[in-house]
């Protein structure tokens, strides 16, 4: 087992479970809203502050259920998870219940019939759009034959179909969206962080 990395925030909620239990809540708090961070990144693909607090604030609720067969993180992530995958799923669900949401402008007589909805259909709106600017922009700084293979992924074709496209054997279309698919994460990563 390595050593316990500083910037790793499962060993942070770990650590700060302990400082919980002697009676300092913050930084469990501050942990747990860094998982979430991390999770929504990872299931939404856009930061959403008000989303993370609002699991952070589960998590310090639901301790009371926290039976301690697991680390204090791994558990804390599985809620995150499942809380991401939900909001996935409803902004999903908005999305095609709206299929004209880019033409629907905030405060217009449209967006106001939407009433209720009309912060879901914005996030909805905001996710989509922040997905789509991110995944071009790292598109960008791969090469060109592992961008062509990346578009070409995305657009859905089979790795055989993108094979015959770009003259390259089977394996090497995989190989080049493996690779396309690591630079594209610690791109996304680095852009996260900043």
């Amino acid at each position: 087992m390595g050593r316990p990395d500083k910037d790793n925030p499962a060993d942070e909620t770990n650590r700060a479970f302990l400082a919980y239990k002697g009676g300092n809540p913050e930084p469990l708090y501050q942990a747990f809203v860094a998982q979430a961070r991390i999770a929504i990144w990872k299931h939404l693909g856009v930061g959403d502050h008000t989303l993370c607090h609002q699991i952070a604030e589960k998590g310090i609720r639901s301790l009371n259920k926290f039976r301690a067969d697991s680390k204090v993180s791994t558990w804390f992530y599985k809620i995150a998870e499942n809380d991401c995958k939900r909001e996935l799923r409803r902004l999903i669900t908005t999305r095609n219940r709206y299929p004209d949401l880019e033409s629907i402008e905030p405060g217009s007589k449209d967006w106001q019939k939407l009433g209720r909805d009309a912060d879901r259909v914005f996030r909805a709106q905001m996710v989509a759009v922040d997905a789509k600017n991110r995944l071009e922009d790292g598109f960008s700084v791969l090469p060109a034959e592992q961008r062509e293979v990346a578009v070409l992924k995305q657009k859905g074709f089979s790795f055989r179909e993108i094979a015959k496209k770009t003259n390259v054997s089977m394996a090497t279309a995989a190989s080049r969206w493996r690779l396309a698919k690591e630079k594209l994460q610690r791109h996304l990563m680095d852009d996260d962080k900043k």
